[in-house]
């Protein structure tokens, strides 16, 4: 039997859904942000350790060491390992 168009998407969305990065949870990840000023070209290179917390479908959420929690996006995650640009 042949699968349909919506079951097709539906599986190739599943693929990339997640934690394809394999982070371990529990353990400390150096996030690497890059910031401009308004009116510069250069950026300031800002690299974080942050405790990787929980991996949900959509986000990731990191714990930096004062106890304050933020969720980033997969995409961001991954941009933020390899210190690219946002």
């Amino acid at each position: 039997m042949r699968a349909s168009k919506e079951e097709k998407c539906a599986k190739k969305a599943r693929e990339y859904i997640g934690n394809r990065l394999g982070l371990v949870e529990g353990k400390v990840y150096t996030l690497i942000f890059r910031q401009q000023a308004e009116r510069s070209e250069r950026h300031t290179v800002i690299k974080k350790r942050m405790h990787f917390l929980k991996a949900f479908p959509y986000h990731a959420l990191f714990e930096n060491p004062y106890g304050i929690k933020r969720s980033f996006t997969w995409w961001e995650v991954e941009k933020l390992l390899k210190g690219e640009q946002i």
